[in-house]
């Protein structure tokens, strides 16, 4: 009976994620289409190849033109991708460095503190406390 509940509610969470990624994918899609469109290039399709040879000679280009919005594109991601990579590990170690003040004012405080209590103790002793 509980594996019967356990299965029924893991198929219903497994198809919840399978629509969540299929959403994710056609949202994917339509990205990659406006990405595409605002290089001024056709997501539906290169384009007929004719029988002619000006036709082809055209469809040439394009394929190359496409190739390379594609590369640049890509190129464009790929240093996206880094220059994120690059601004987290730069964020690690501005917190590693703001944690090593922290330490380091911490330690001060605890000299200082020391510094004052050797202080009081001298004093104390120079006064006549010490008889």
């Amino acid at each position: 009976m509980k594996q019967d509940l356990l299965i029924k509610e893991l198929e219903q969470e497994l198809s919840h994620k399978k629509k969540g990624l299929n959403i994710d994918i056609m949202t994917a899609k339509n990205e990659a289409a406006m990405m595409l469109q605002s290089h001024g290039i056709s997501s539906e399709g290169i384009g007929s190849t004719g029988d002619n040879i000006h036709n082809k000679d055209e469809n040439a280009k394009s394929k190359g033109s496409i190739a390379s919005s594609a590369a640049n594109l890509f190129s464009k991601k790929k240093e996206n991708l880094e220059d994120k990579a690059r601004i987290l590990e730069l964020i690690q170690q501005l917190e590693d460095n703001n944690q090593q003040v922290l330490i380091h004012k911490l330690e001060i405080r605890s000299l200082k503190d020391q510094v004052i209590k050797l202080l009081e103790e001298r004093h104390f002793n120079l006064m006549g406390g010490g008889q």
